[in-house]
């Protein structure tokens, strides 16, 4: 099994026991904490992490079926990849902040996110003349969301931009600091301690050439043949798998365990 294939499978099995202990989380877990103000509202944290969950293990299924292949298709690949880096940078800013108040806040803005767009959705099929069903449920489901907006006192103009950009930082330093636990040879010291710039960069170049793809913009085909097209997914899966398997510890982990350990990664990832 080469490098990529073992970094995609490893991914799509931390998805997978992220997305069976989101159904069996301990009362009193950090995502317990996270999720419970959301409870049964249309939208839901618990909801929207384990789409993310999902998201990332089918894109795995798929990367890996094109891998098997050999498939050289760029477009496809990139897109799949984005999938996985997008549900993953949510889950990481949620999850990393060293304090709990800042988490719950984080949490409260990816509701927010939801909510907006929902609304663009919403606003859209209030014009409908034909599909007067779906014109109709929709509007009904906008009464119900707007009631979550306000019991949940969420913020407006809340977008995915503002969410995403510290995720890959953020992780990459979980990820050096768990490697600083290890005794590794001094030949691989240095590649740590750049570990989490150098996965802040290469997954910002994936997402921008997955995002070229994804609009059907031409530079991107150029522009992926400057790094390995596998290289780049390896590189952005691995990322996705970190994500996963702080997903699924934090469904075991109490708040005050979960605070210390992501304070101590921070630590020792400065």
């Amino acid at each position: 099994m080469d490098s990529v294939t073992k970094r995609l499978l490893e991914a799509g099995q931390h998805a997978t026991a992220a997305l069976h202990g989101l159904g069996d989380s301990v009362a009193g877990s950090e995502i317990d904490l996270l999720c419970t103000p959301s409870d049964g509202g249309y939208v839901s944290l618990w909801s929207g992490l384990q789409i993310c969950a999902e998201a990332v293990g089918e894109a795995t299924v798929s990367l890996r079926g094109l891998r098997q292949v050999e498939a050289e298709l760029p477009a496809s690949i990139m897109t799949m990849t984005r999938l996985a880096l997008v549900n993953a940078n949510r889950v990481a800013y949620v999850l990393t902040p060293p304090d709990p108040s800042e988490r719950d806040q984080r949490a409260l803005k990816v509701l927010a996110a939801d909510v907006e767009s929902f609304e663009k959705a919403a606003k859209a099929a209030a014009g409908f003349t034909d599909l007067d069903t779906l014109r109709d449920a929709a509007a009904g489901m906008r009464t119900a969301v707007a009631e979550d907006r306000r019991n949940l006192g969420l913020q407006q103009k809340v977008s995915d931009t503002m969410i995403s950009k510290d995720g890959p930082m953020d992780v990459g330093m979980i990820i050096a600091a768990t490697f600083s636990q290890q005794d590794l040879p001094a030949s691989e010291l240095a590649a740590r301690d750049r570990l989490p710039q150098n996965t802040a960069e290469a997954v910002q170049w994936i997402w921008n050439v997955a995002s070229g793809f994804a609009h059907g913009y031409s530079w991107p085909r150029v522009a992926d043949t400057l790094v390995d097209l596998w290289h780049n997914v390896s590189t952005a899966m691995f990322y996705a798998g970190a994500v996963m398997s702080l997903l699924h510890l934090a469904h075991q982990t109490s708040r005050q365990e979960w605070s210390q350990l992501m304070a101590d990664h921070a630590q020792a990832g400065d």
